[in-house]
């Protein structure tokens, strides 16, 4: 698909505006590759690929036992950061639970399938809950079964209307 230029369609439509460019940066990297901290990695092309600094800083603070927020731009691998964690703890102690909140499901879908992928690499599969899942897992095995398959997963991504 071709880039489109606010600045062009603007003019061409006569309307006036001020426009703000932050010149492209490279991102730093760290030494430390995905196959380094997680080996199943090694079997997906992301394994040969260096963390970025920020996903490795995150990653050892986590490690540390320390709560992190992560801010960092669309693309800049903001979910392989924890998840590498998730996968680490995973591997070293099975005893390990996540709740990963994302405002909407719907924006997420993406991490959610790289996550069904990363969590495949070890045998685990995460537990995705939104409305239309839940409504389709109580209707065909019940609320109680819904209740144990959530309190048994290993990493259960949902939206904050389900909190409860």
């Amino acid at each position: 698909m071709p880039r489109v230029s606010s600045g062009i369609v603007l003019s061409s439509r006569g309307y006036s505006f001020t426009e703000f460019a932050e010149p492209s940066s490279e991102p730093s990297y760290s030494d430390m590759r995905f196959r380094d901290i997680v080996p199943e990695f090694s079997g997906i092309e992301l394994g040969g690929e260096r963390l970025y600094l920020h996903q490795y800083e995150a990653y050892s603070a986590l490690k540390k036992g320390f709560n992190i927020v992560l801010r960092a731009g669309t693309g800049s691998g903001k979910t392989e950061a924890w998840v590498l964690y998730v996968l680490d703890e995973l591997k070293s102690s099975g005893d390990f639970y996540v709740v990963a909140l994302y405002p909407t499901l719907a924006l997420a879908n993406d991490q959610v399938k790289r996550i069904v992928r990363y969590m495949g690499l070890i045998g685990k599969t995460p537990v995705q809950i939104d409305s239309v899942r839940k409504e389709e897992y109580v209707k065909e095995r019940g609320l109680g079964s819904l209740r144990s398959y959530i309190a048994t997963s290993n990493l259960v991504i949902k939206n904050p209307t389900f909190l409860r």
